[in-house]
């Protein structure tokens, strides 16, 4: 069966769908469990005696992301997408992220406690959803804020 696009032809679509992500992204940032790190170890520390003057010996280092997506903010009025892609009635408004692959890696690994964009933070509340198309991927997340 003969294709409908050539090579070339599809390359060029390709790139121009990268083009229309690349005008319209925005910088989110994501937050990850911070990491504990041991600072100090205090050997002559007597256990027992008058815990509270332990000094903490360790640290909380924050793990952040700033990375680009393209933000789709849907009333949840509007049943086409976000009642049948998660299947309830959610009274807030969602919000849904289009990411490439980078960012959707860094999202994937580890606990996200929140996604910072617009001055304001959001949840997320859904898997990755990938969808391919003439080569491309790109990865849709659905987010709610956090009041």
């Amino acid at each position: 069966m003969a294709d409908l696009l050539t090579t070339t032809e599809r390359q060029n679509i390709s790139g121009i769908i990268d083009d229309v992500f690349d005008t319209f992204k925005r910088s989110i940032v994501v937050y990850k469990e911070p990491t504990k790190t041991v600072s100090d170890v205090d050997l002559d520390f007597m256990f027992g005696y008058n815990a509270e003057s332990q000094s903490s010996n360790y640290i909380y280092t924050q793990v952040t992301g700033s990375y680009s997506a393209t933000i789709k903010y849907i009333k949840s009025t509007d049943p086409d997408e976000s009642s049948q892609l998660l299947n309830t009635e959610l009274e807030d408004q969602l919000v849904r992220i289009k990411v490439n692959k980078q960012s959707r890696d860094f999202i994937e690994n580890g606990a996200n406690q929140k996604c910072f964009f617009d001055n304001k933070d959001f949840e997320f509340i859904s898997n990755d959803t990938p969808k391919v198309f003439l080569g491309n991927t790109y990865y849709y997340y659905f987010l709610k804020e956090i009041r």
